[in-house]
């Protein structure tokens, strides 16, 4: 649960919060309770700068706070197209979303050593970096309007471990993410199935099942990738009213 895009290669001196709702968990004690704030927290943003403040404030506990929500969506989807597409331990990978590099200290223990990260929140990133499993670090936003700060068609594969999410990636932006990927490179990414919570609101809207597939078939229409698969994962062992228990993970093919 991660990212962004705003294109500076660590650092993020530009981001202006405008909404004084949002915060970061205040009881830092109980991972519990700081788990079940964070999604409340999520689910009131509107927009990345609001998703960053989330974040930002508690990049020292997110572990934690990942294993207190029981979240073994991001692994459980990265190993699924590991193992579908049958990816070789010499792919260049890019992780959106990376975080604090959970995905990232994963793939490196499997025998993947070229590995980039992208995430829109520095303080998470700082955290990756003690990690030593990328080779490069990279802070943005995925938008739909704006180009990622990466090398056009120079990655395998390109892994977004629990962040097409409202306001984190919009199935609009894929074009984006498509254009980093060589023809043939897969792109994977997990996502809650179902009407959680997030989805009820009007960013939501793009995300519930009869909406979503439309984003995605529209890139099939054009010819820029294809569906390999659609495959059921166990998203968090202790579900909740914000989190869903099960998710499906895609797998698309790029086609130019």
């Amino acid at each position: 649960m991660r990212i962004l895009q705003l294109s500076c290669h660590l650092s993020l001196n530009c981001v202006h919060v405008t909404n004084d709702n949002i915060t970061t968990p205040h009881n830092t004690n109980n991972m519990d309770s700081v788990a079940a704030e964070l999604m409340d927290l999520l689910h009131t943003a509107n927009n990345h700068e609001d998703v960053v403040k989330c974040y930002s404030g508690i990049a020292e506990t997110f572990d934690k706070i990942q294993e207190a929500l029981a979240y073994v969506g991001a692994k459980n989807g990265v190993k699924k197209c590991l193992e579908i597409g049958e990816v070789p331990k010499t792919a260049r990978i890019l992780d959106i979303g990376a975080g604090t590099g959970i995905v990232g200290e994963m793939l490196q223990s499997m025998g993947y050593e070229n590995l980039d990260a992208l995430d829109g929140c520095q303080e998470l990133l700082e955290k990756s970096r003690e990690r030593n499993c990328y080779r490069n670090l990279f802070c943005s936003f995925v938008v739909p309007d704006a180009e990622l700060p990466v090398e056009k068609k120079a990655y395998d594969l390109v892994v977004m471990p629990g962040v097409v999410y409202p306001a984190h990636i919009l199935p609009t932006a894929f074009g984006q993410v498509i254009k980093v990927v060589k023809k043939g490179g897969l792109i994977s990414w997990d996502m809650m199935v179902g009407q959680p919570e997030a989805y009820q609101k009007d960013i939501g809207v793009m995300f519930r099942e009869e909406n979503f597939e439309k984003y995605v078939n529209s890139y099939v229409d054009e010819g820029l990738w294809e569906l390999v698969g659609k495959y059921d994962i166990t998203f968090v062992e202790r579900p909740s009213a914000s989190l869903n228990e099960n998710a499906v993970c895609y797998i698309m093919r790029v086609l130019k």
